[in-house]
């Protein structure tokens, strides 16, 4: 069974990875009235949505999608809950390096737009728009930044067991076995016999001596 842990982390990655979803497609509905206000032709408007848009809305529901999954999964193997949360970790780098990028663009451009506002008064609107966008990337990487941190937990609760039982390939102890040993049959001499007229030592069950031939 999957534990209370990982169960519980499952749950925040949830929440953050829908945040994200979230932040991301208010930015895109943000950028779009951008282009409406300054009449961008459908092709260049198609073009700049789907660079700039739709990965980052990919990444995010691929989080929320394996988020989900890795928890119903997970609950019986934690095999499953391990590889999705390294699925997670890596979506989540994804999303912060495309949010990391657009950082700089909206920066570029609210610049662009403040040193230009002298001469279209329309610029103070997509200052506006693109200062919001700002605050929503910002966090959307702070979130994104919780996720990773979270599918690390996620994947150092759930690292498969290298720890294995040392024994027999059935994983039966035997039990050490005394050694039987045999001792050499016993002769006259190590019982004390010998003979009564020479001295030499007797075989067992000897009637006579075998050196002087008396008779024991």
């Amino acid at each position: 069974m999957q534990n209370q842990d990982t169960e519980t982390l499952f749950n925040k990655k949830i929440s953050m990875s829908v945040i994200v979803l979230v932040m991301a497609s208010v930015t895109m509905v943000l950028q779009g009235i951008i282009y409406g206000v300054h009449s961008v032709s459908p092709i260049n408007f198609m073009q700049g949505f789907i660079a700039a848009h739709v990965p980052v809305i990919a990444y995010a529901v691929c989080l929320l999608v394996f988020s989900i999954i890795g928890k119903n999964k997970g609950k019986e193997n934690q095999i499953m809950a391990f590889v999705f949360g390294i699925c997670t970790i890596v979506l989540n780098g994804l999303v912060l390096l495309d949010r990391g990028q657009k950082v700089f663009a909206y920066i570029s451009a609210i610049i662009g737009d403040v040193q230009s506002i002298v001469y279209d008064a329309m610029n103070i609107v997509d200052i506006i728009l693109r200062s919001a966008m700002l605050g929503l990337t910002v966090v959307a990487i702070v979130f994104s930044i919780f996720s990773i941190v979270n599918s690390a937990g996620i994947i150092k609760e759930n690292v498969p067991s290298s720890h294995r039982t040392v024994g027999s390939p059935a994983g039966t102890a035997y039990a050490a076995q005394p050694v039987a040993t045999s001792s050499p049959p016993a002769t006259a001499a190590s019982q004390g016999q010998f003979c009564s007229a020479c001295g030499a030592p007797l075989d067992a069950g000897a009637a006579f001596c075998n050196k002087c031939g008396a008779k024991v």
